[in-house]
C-alpha cells in the first residue's frame, strides 16, 4: 500500500444516528429514567414530565372516542333505514359525514397522545374506563446510548424543549481536514488507518470535500467506520493515515490525474529526496478515476504529482 497523507481525524456521530428527546408540552420534569453515558433501548422510558395539559388531552381523546363510537352506531342506523327506503339518501350522506369527520378527530386526539408517549395498550386502558394519567412517560425513539442531557428533575420545561440527545453508535464517521495541496491525491475507496489501544482499525473513505476551508486551507475527508470499536468515542481525536490499498500483491491504485503518457508508455513524476524524478508504470487497469499500475513500478510511499503534470512533462521531454 501507498501513504498518501497523515491528518487528525475526529470520530463523530452520523446525523442520521442521532435523535433528540423533547418535552411534547409544557410542564414540569418530574423524573430522569437515563443519564449521560447510558445504553437505552427504542421505547424505554427516560423521562416523565408532569403538566396540565397531558390531563385535558386525555379528555378530548375520551370525548373523541365517545363521539366517534355514537358517529359511527348512527351511520349503521341510517344506511339500514336508507336500504329499507325510510330515509332519503341525503340524510344518510350527512350520518356519513359526521361519522368520517368524527374520525378524523380521533385520529388527531390519539396522534397526540401517541407523541406524548402513550402507547396502544395505555390509549385503549383508557378508553376501557381507565383513570387519566397525570405524567407523561418519554420514551427512547432508537436502541442507543444517552450522550447529552440538559435538564434535571425539578425543572420547568416548555413544549419543544431538548432534555436529551441519543444515538446509535453502532457506526461511527472519522473525519479528516487534509491539507488542500495533498487532498488531490485523496480518492474514495481509499482507506483510513488509526490505532486505537495499540490495536489498527480501517475505515473506507466515502466522501471527499469539494471546497476548502477558508480558514485552515483543509479539505474534509469522511471515512466511515462500520463495525466502530467500542474504545471509540465520538469527539475523540486520533492520527489518521491515507493510504491507497493494493487490489492484489502486484496491484497498485493511484489517482489518474497523476499518470502522464509519452509515445504509448505510462509515466509519474515522483519526488524522492527533494528532487522530482520520472518514473515508468506499468498501467493494469484504467477506471477514469484510478489508474491501478504494477506495484513493482513504484516505491512504497511514494509522492506522486497530480497538478501541474502538463507543465512537468514539458520540462521532461525539453531535457531529451
Amino acid at each position: 500500500e501507498m501513504d498518501i497523507a497523515s491528518a487528525p481525524a475526529e470520530v463523530v456521530v452520523p446525523p442520521a444516528r442521532q435523535a433528540l428527546v423533547s418535552a411534547p408540552v409544557n410542564g414540569l420534569v418530574a423524573r430522569i429514567l437515563a443519564d449521560a453515558g447510558e445504553a437505552v433501548t427504542r421505547g424505554q422510558p427516560v423521562a416523565e414530565l408532569e403538566g396540565p395539559e397531558v390531563l385535558s388531552w386525555q379528555r378530548e381523546y375520551l370525548d373523541a372516542r365517545l363521539e366517534d363510537e355514537l358517529a359511527t352506531a348512527q351511520e349503521t342506523r341510517d344506511q339500514s333505514l336508507y336500504e329499507e327506503g325510510i330515509i332519503a339518501e341525503r340524510r344518510l350522506q350527512e350520518a356519513r359525514a359526521r361519522a368520517r369527520g368524527s374520525q378524523a378527530r380521533l385520529d388527531q386526539a390519539r396522534r397526540q397522545l401517541e407523541l406524548a408517549g402513550f402507547t396502544a395498550e395505555g390509549l385503549e386502558a383508557l378508553g376501557e374506563g381507565g383513570s387519566l394519567a397525570d405524567r407523561i412517560v418519554l420514551r427512547a425513539p432508537l436502541d442507543g446510548v444517552v450522550l447529552e442531557r440538559f435538564t434535571s428533575v425539578g425543572a420547568r420545561v416548555s413544549a419543544l424543549d431538548p432534555l436529551m440527545r441519543l444515538a446509535d453508535l453502532s457506526e461511527l464517521w472519522l473525519e479528516l481536514q487534509v491539507r488542500q495541496e495533498v487532498a488531490a491525491d485523496v480518492l474514495p475507496g481509499m482507506f483510513v488507518s488509526v490505532l486505537v489501544a495499540g490495536k489498527e482499525h480501517r475505515s473506507t473513505i466515502t466522501t471527499v470535500g469539494r471546497f476548502v476551508d477558508d480558514t485552515t486551507q483543509t479539505v474534509l475527508v469522511r471515512a466511515v467506520l462500520e463495525q466502530a470499536d467500542v474504545r471509540l468515542r465520538a469527539g475523540q481525536y486520533l492520527t489518521a493515515r491515507i493510504v491507497a490499498p493494493l487490489l492484489s500483491d502486484t496491484a497498485l491504485a493511484i489517482p489518474a490525474a497523476a499518470v502522464t503518457r509519452h509515445v504509448g508508455e505510462a509515466y509519474v513524476f515522483a519526488r524522492r529526496e527533494g528532487a522530482i524524478e520520472v518514473v515508468p508504470v506499468e498501467v493494469l487497469a484504467d477506471d477514469g478515476v484510478r489508474v491501478y499500475v504494477a506495484a513493482s513500478s513504484l516505491d512504497a510511499g511514494a509522492r506522486l504529482a497530480v497538478e501541474g503534470i502538463s507543465v512537468l512533462k514539458s520540462l521532461w521531454l525539453a531535457e531529451d
